[in-house]
């Protein structure tokens, strides 16, 4: 059994959110983390864009999230818990969509637009978080072929719907 069998599509649908991190902290969001001195005074794990990405209802929060989180962090908000990223710069899509591989999930579609950057996509990591976003896109391909197909058949239709006409 691989890393990839385990994963869930829980997220797979969802996208980022605007998110005020600048204030409210801690009563209105927190890091559930349990950082260092060192970590809390150089802020490594504070976000510094306002945005969330969503993570799944059951999220919790795993003993060894260094090894897991790439120009990332873990916020809750409310009941919710969530990615936002630590780091700026170019595009971020390879490190939240490696991120949330290692955090359990198939990566958000909204997030599967790779972008090509210098070797890029090369390594095996790389190839592993192609994988994740080509496994989420499919899956939500299928999901909605499949909603496609019980809508035509619970309401028998029968017509095409540019022409009316019969098919």
């Amino acid at each position: 059994m691989t890393l990839e069998t385990l994963l869930s599509y829980e997220v797979i649908t969802a996208q980022p959110r605007p998110f005020d991190f600048s204030t409210g902290y801690p009563e209105n969001w927190d890091i559930p983390l349990r950082l260092t001195d060192t970590e809390m005074k150089n802020e490594r794990y504070f976000p510094i864009y306002n945005f969330l990405y969503p993570l799944g209802e059951y999220f919790r929060v795993p003993r060894d999230f260094r090894s897991r989180l790439n120009n990332t962090t873990i916020v809750r908000a409310g009941d919710e818990h969530g990615l936002a990223l630590t780091g700026c710069g170019m595009d971020f899509s390879w490190e939240i969509c490696e991120s949330y591989l290692n955090l359990g999930y198939y990566p958000p579609v909204h997030f599967c637009r790779l972008p090509e950057m210098a070797d890029r996509g090369k390594s095996a990591r790389d190839r592993r978080i192609v994988r994740g976003c080509a496994e989420s896109l499919d899956a939500l391909v299928g999901r909605y072929q499949r909603d496609g197909e019980w809508l035509r058949n619970t309401y028998a239709v029968s017509r095409d719907l540019h022409t009316g006409k019969p098919r």
